[in-house]
Order: structure tokens, then sequence, then C-alpha cells
């Protein structure tokens, strides 16, 4: 009984003091322990953040036991977010576009230690079509070209390749000149070489992908004054006048903006012709003449001279062309014997040459009396005798009222004169009498005598007369008979 009440004595002293030991244990203080901050990074979308972390330690040999997500402002209610320890990434979703968050991060040890690491970022806007430019402006540095400014517009998440720029007569008019200018940043542009005229700019913004801006206009315009150049040539006629002179007549070309100090007219020679020096009249001329042009072909030239230089040679589609002066013609030569019939005599002829300064332009035909007077004449033409070009024989016929011996003579004549005659003679023209008139008969017994006026006999004598009647012929000398 005494060994049971020492062991139990013993078995309560070393529970007192067990419990004396922890009761110093809970009472003496404890270090508390240090977390690493997370490293906050984030990635934000149109309407989401996503947050990134570098995981946590401690210096105190405690375990991470969680981490803690928050975001402000928080539109959805969403945090805090509770998350286990071995997690460093937490997207957050149903943000508004375009606007800006704080995201903190807080690790939680097995001590109940804490740390936090934040950062802040804004959510991006959807990429859309950019902005016009703004600030358009055109000016004209030099004669003829146009330099155009402008802002860049708000590229609006846009791929942005650069900007057309278009130049017309008026505000928001047909384009007259276009031009595609490379690059994101480029706020600037000239276009030379423009025609005279007012000139307005518009500018866009073009992109890759989002489509293109509107234009907007340039708040002024410039003007192009015209610039002079040479004239437009003149448009040339040419007439002959007389047999050497020609007249050479112009209307001047468009001016170009030049002022017009004269004109150069000149003839142009060639088949053998010599051109004379060039004229020079003064502004507002429109004709001159040139004489004693030597033989040959001539066409007519004319130059306008201005202070912004000449212009091109205008010349006559047409050309006057100056013979060799004339020379007599050769006598023709009469072929064959003169024809005649009745009161008509015809003449055959032939000439040498149609060709150079002795060919004959017309011809002079007569036909004459046995002594030698001239009872007719005629001029004929070559085209009335026919003869041209390669045919060199002719024919011409004369008429004469009156029977007896003639002759018949042909001459060629031009410009410069008339040939020796070529003549036929004892040509015999025999016209026959009229008819008897006043016939009468008259009865006396059984005898009838009738008379009659004997005819003109143009120029002949009555052999006979040849008195019918009664069905019998009689032959008769005188202009009566009695039967």
């Amino acid at each position: 009984m005494a060994t049971q009440n020492r062991r139990a004595s013993r078995l309560v002293l070393v529970i007192l003091s067990a419990l004396a030991l922890c009761v110093s244990v809970l009472a003496s203080p404890v270090a508390a322990g240090t977390v690493t901050a997370p490293v906050v990074t984030l990635i934000p979308g149109n309407t989401s953040m996503q947050v990134n972390w570098t995981a946590a330690t401690t210096t105190d040999g405690a375990t991470i036991t969680g981490y803690t997500a928050s975001i402000s402002p928080d539109p959805g209610g969403v945090s805090p977010v509770s998350l286990g320890a071995g997690v460093t990434t937490h997207t957050f979703t149903g943000l508004a576009a375009g606007t800006s968050h704080l995201v903190t991060i807080t690790a939680t040890d097995s001590d109940n230690a804490t740390a936090s690491g934040s950062n802040t970022a804004s959510t991006t806007t959807p990429a859309s079509t950019p902005s016009a430019p703004t600030n358009v402006a055109i000016n004209q540095p030099t004669a003829g070209t146009a330099s155009i400014t402008w802002n860049l517009g708000a590229t609006n998440g846009a791929n942005v390749t650069g900007h057309t720029v278009i130049l017309s007569a008026t505000a928001g008019g047909a384009a007259v000149n276009t031009q595609t200018v490379a690059g994101n940043t480029t706020t600037s542009t000239s276009i030379p070489g423009l025609a005279a005229g007012t000139y307005f700019a518009r500018v866009r913004t073009t992109s890759s992908d989002q489509g293109n801006s509107g234009y907007a206009q340039s708040a002024g315009s410039i003007t192009v004054a015209p610039t002079a150049s040479a004239p437009a040539a003149p448009t040339v006629g040419i007439v002959k006048v007389g047999t050497d002179g020609a007249t050479v007549s112009w209307t001047a070309g468009a001016t170009n903006g030049s002022t017009t100090s004269g004109f150069t007219v000149s003839l142009v020679a060639t088949d053998g012709g010599v051109a004379p020096a060039s004229k020079a009249i003064a502004a507002g001329g429109s004709s001159t003449s040139f004489a004693g042009l030597a033989p040959g072909t001539y066409r007519g030239q004319v130059v306008t001279n201005s202070n912004a230089g000449s212009s091109p040679a205008g010349t006559s589609p047409t050309t006057i062309a100056v013979a060799s002066p004339a020379t007599l013609p050769a006598t023709p030569t009469i072929t064959g014997t003169p024809s005649v019939s009745g009161g008509s005599v015809t003449v055959n002829f032939t000439v040498p040459t149609m060709t150079g300064p002795s060919a004959p332009e017309s011809y002079r035909v007569r036909l004459l009396a046995g002594d030698g007077s001239v009872v007719t004449t005629a001029q004929p033409s070559n085209a009335q005798v026919g003869i041209g070009g390669a045919d060199l024989a002719g024919t011409w016929t004369l008429s004469t009222s009156v029977s007896g011996q003639y002759s018949i003579d042909v001459a060629s004549t031009n410009a410069a004169g008339t040939s020796s005659p070529a003549t036929k003679s004892e040509i015999t023209v025999a016209i026959a009498p009229g008819p008897p008139t006043n016939v009468q008969a008259t009865s006396a017994a059984d005898k009838v005598t009738i008379t009659w006026t004997a005819p003109n006999t143009t120029g002949g004598s009555i052999g006979s007369y040849e008195v019918v009647f009664a069905g019998k012929t009689t032959i008769v000398n005188a202009p009566t008979t009695t039967l």
C-alpha cells in the first residue's frame, strides 16, 4: 500500500513538473518571421486585367499558405480573391475598357505573417478607325508648288500607314491631284508642277487594319498664276499673186500667257525655187506679200515671237508654183487636108510640146479669103481643141456662108506672144444655093409660062434650074420657061 502511494506521488510530481514547463514555454516571447512581398506585373486587356507575381518567401522557416488578390476600383465586386500557395497568376474580368486599376497581391505564411505587392495599369481601348488629321493648311512657297501640312489625328489603336492628300479646284471637289504619303508620323508634303488655277487641300489618315479616316479640309486655298510659255504655232495660208508673187496670211495661235512681239514670215522653196529673205512683221499683222520669185514651188511659213520665246513654225498646207517666164511657142503642124462640109472647114493640127516655157496656152485659127483677108477667126484654149498632157493633137472648125476659095492657118499663143502660123491653101467651099422664090405660073391658049425669082447664090453661080410640071421635068438656064 505504501509502495503504491509513493508511486502515485511520484506521478503527480512529474505531471506538475511538465505543466510548469509548458507554462514556462508559453510565457516566453516568440520572434515573428519576415515574408517577402510579391512583385506584381499586369497585362491589361480591353475588359480584363491579367495579374502575375513572384512567389513570396519567408525568413524564419514558416511556409506560405496562400495569397489574396484585390483590384480597385472593383466594378463587379469580384475581389478580394483567395488563392492557393502555389498560384502566381490571376485574371480579373468584367472591367470597363480604358480605365485605371490598382491591383494588390498579399502573401500570408504559416505564422500568419503577411506582405503585399501592388501595381497600377489601365485596361486597353479596342482598336477603331483612326481619327482625321487636324489643322490642315495649304501654302505656295514657290510658284506652282503646293505645301500641305497637318497635325496627326488619334490612331485609336489602328495600324496607321500614312495619309492621302488630295488637291481640288473647289473645297471637297473632284480630285485634280492625289498623293499618298507613307509613314505614321509624317505631317507634311509638297506637290510641284501645278497648272494655273485655284487649289484646296484635304487629308485623311490611312490604316492597314481599321480602314481610313474621313478627310479633313484645309481652311484656305492657293492660286497658281499662269506661267507664260512660248505661243502655239500660227495657222498659215498662201495664195499666188500674178505670175511671180505670193501673199502669206496667218492666224496667230494661242499665246499661252505670253505677249506677242511680232512675226517672222518666210517662204520655203522647193523644185528649184529660191527663198527670198524673211520678213519681220509687227504684232497685230496677219499677212504680207513677196514679189519677183524665181521659178519653183513655195510654201508659206510663219513663226510667232514673244517675251516667252518663239512658237513652232506654222506652215501652209498648200503651195504655189511660179513658172519660168514664157517664150514664144513653136508653130503648130497642120496634119492632112482640112475637111469641108457645107460652109464648115475643120482643121487638124499638132504641137511639139505641152511643157516648159514655150508650151502653148491657146490657138489662133483663121479662115482667109482668096485675097488674104480674114473671113473668121477663133482663139480656142487647149481644152477646147482637145490638147492636154500627153495628147498633142487638136482640132477646130470654122464656118463661112459664102462659097469660094479659102485658106486656113493655125498659130500657137502664150504669154510671150503668137507663133508664126501654119497654113493650108486651096480649100474650096461650095455652098448649095437656096430654093427659088416667088414662083408663078400663067396660061395663054395652050401654053403655060412659069417664072420665079433666083435665090442667093452664096458667092457661086447657078448653072440651071429643074422645072417639074404635069409630071414632066425640064432643065432651063433662066428663071422663066414656057411649057
